[in-house]
């Protein structure tokens, strides 16, 4: 069994971080026979060197035991060294030799959790190769915790400050006091121009497209507590397609979770795998003409009955819920949309689309506002750290 790392509670400096790993334990039968599932058992500690464990995907349980406790100590990692979905820089150190760690039982068997608390240079967000194959795959991936509270309060203070002021980036709901969507944010506030060079967005995006990359869009979708509307199934391509002229589908969407994303409140539900058929051509809605069409609740492009029926029956359905800071990664040909939220809790995501710098559009027409297809199509210098820099 694979292990598997998320990112703890962080402080706003980004100076020291903490990462939980999660092990399967070997000959687990023979050392504990706990009855009950998710029973916590004593913590203890372990001799055990970092990088084994790091790198191993099972540790013995009857040999960390065993193993006689010894002085605590810092301890260089070495650069480039994946952890996970983090490399750490050469300069990272961690400070225990000595890790505490819990047993759990669980219906995978017995598991054990280590927690290492990591001090100097930033973390990176690196996809594994694995990771890589199953976006292909699936057209999808989901990572927890990516962004902390106090960045996510920073976020959330920035989106209040950007959906106050009138402006035609701004999509209302039909009742005309609701804020549906916010466009081009990182044209007008430090922190989303910030947020669209972080390296745990920039770096995945660049992996996924092969290459250098600029912001193509950038939006946050809200769906307000009891007012959110749909958004019918769909795909984006075909709007990036046949209003910017976009060639190709080298693009990927990263979206923040601004809130928690629960089964109540609207989660964006995706079909797996759908993305495999490519751009689905559909007769475009009647509307009012304007690129308002591609944003309201009458999408211009979206997929008929029939069609998601057949998706769904190759695919399936998916709805990656989550807590906020959490980032999902989508592909632009996958089909997707939500339900009215009904529930008395927000859900608002952020979406940062990144285009690679070879597969700029050339429009077939009049160019669309610029909050919707950005112009500046340089590559990105990607920013390590935290978001408040």
């Amino acid at each position: 069994m694979a292990a598997h790392a998320d990112l703890g509670p962080r402080n706003p400096g980004g100076r020291a971080k903490r990462i939980v790993r999660w092990f399967a334990c070997r000959d687990a039968a023979e050392t504990y026979q706990p009855e009950k599932t998710n029973e916590i058992l004593p913590i203890g500690t372990a001799s055990i060197p970092f990088d084994a464990v790091l790198k191993t995907d099972a540790l013995d349980a009857r040999q960390m035991l065993a193993s006689p406790p010894i002085r605590k100590c810092s301890t260089s990692v070495p650069a480039g060294f994946l952890a996970g979905n983090l490399r750490l820089n050469a300069s990272t150190t961690f400070d225990q030799k000595i890790l505490p760690f819990r047993l759990v039982c669980t219906r995978r068997g017995l598991m054990c959790c280590f927690s290492i608390t990591i001090h100097g240079s930033p973390f990176i967000m690196e996809l594994t190769p694995s990771q890589l194959q199953s976006y292909e795959r699936e057209g999808l991936l989901f990572f927890p915790g990516v962004f902390d509270d106090a960045e996510i309060a920073l976020l959330q203070q920035a989106t209040a400050e950007i959906a106050a002021v009138d402006h035609p980036s701004r999509v209302m709901e039909r009742d005309g006091a609701t804020v549906r969507a916010l466009h081009g944010c990182h044209l007008s506030h430090a922190v989303m121009a910030r947020l669209t060079r972080l390296s745990r967005l920039l770096r995945p995006a660049e992996q996924i497209i092969g290459g250098p990359a600029y912001v193509y869009q950038f939006k946050i979708n809200f769906k307000a507590a009891f007012g959110g509307d749909v958004w019918k199934w769909h795909q984006d391509y075909i709007f990036w397609a046949k209003g910017d002229g976009m060639v190709a589908p080298r693009c990927v969407n990263l979206m923040v979770y601004l809130d928690e994303v629960t089964e109540f409140n609207g989660p964006l539900m995706c079909i797996p795998r759908s993305h495999h058929h490519g751009m689905i051509d559909v007769e475009a809605a009647r509307g009012k003409g304007g690129w308002q069409d591609n944003v309201s609740a009458d999408l211009k492009y979206s997929l008929d009955r029939e069609t998601i029926a057949r998706l769904v029956g190759e695919g399936g359905i998916v709805a990656p819920k989550g807590p906020r800071g959490s980032v999902m990664v989508f592909h632009p040909n996958l089909a997707h949309g939500s339900a009215p939220n009904l529930s008395p809790w927000d859900r608002t995501m952020m979406i940062v689309t990144y285009n690679s710098v070879s597969n700029v559009p050339v429009p077939p027409g009049e160019p669309r506002p610029e909050f919707l297809v950005s112009r500046d199509t340089r590559p990105l210098a990607m920013a390590e750290g935290a978001l408040a820099g």
